[in-house]
């Protein structure tokens, strides 16, 4: 009776592990559907982007053209494991300045992604004032008078 028992407990733990072994799919940034994918390659203006996309994830408005920028990616998560990239796909479209006209359309997918290492030093905010714990604890203490007749 006792060994049924745990051979039970044993058996309902085991399930439990394993459920959460499962893989996790995260979708992020702008979702591109495979059909809006085909058709970018025949665009030309600013509205048929916006017409097959939508709006932008990212505009750049500086240098010597305009630049339209769309980026979707998948990643994969199995259990407690880092996440593994799967799907990356970021389109570029640049139009010369004061025009609605496509001037290049640039595409990166997973074989073509650049990583980001953010720098780990601080920045320094001008202006900002540094307090000590017990000067942040204790730092509004008497500043506030309680509301005197509920004005």
């Amino acid at each position: 009776m006792f060994g049924s028992m745990i051979k039970k407990i044993f058996i309902f733990g085991f399930i439990v592990l394993l459920t959460g072994c499962g893989t996790k799919v995260y979708k992020r940034g702008h979702l591109i559907s495979p059909r809006a994918s085909e058709e970018v390659g025949s665009v030309r203006t600013k509205a048929d982007v916006f017409n097959i996309l939508g709006t932008p994830g990212a505009i750049s408005l500086y240098g010597k053209d305009d630049v339209w920028m769309y980026l979707s990616y998948e990643k994969e998560q199995t259990a407690f494991f880092t996440p593994n990239d799967t799907k990356y796909d970021l389109i570029i479209f640049r139009f010369a300045k004061g025009s609605n006209k496509v001037s290049e359309i640039k595409r990166y997918d997973l074989s073509q992604k650049v990583g980001f290492n953010p720098d780990s030093s601080e920045t320094p905010v001008p202006g900002a004032i540094e307090l000590s714990p017990l000067e942040e604890l204790f730092n509004n203490v008497g500043k506030f008078n309680p509301v005197a007749n509920g004005q």
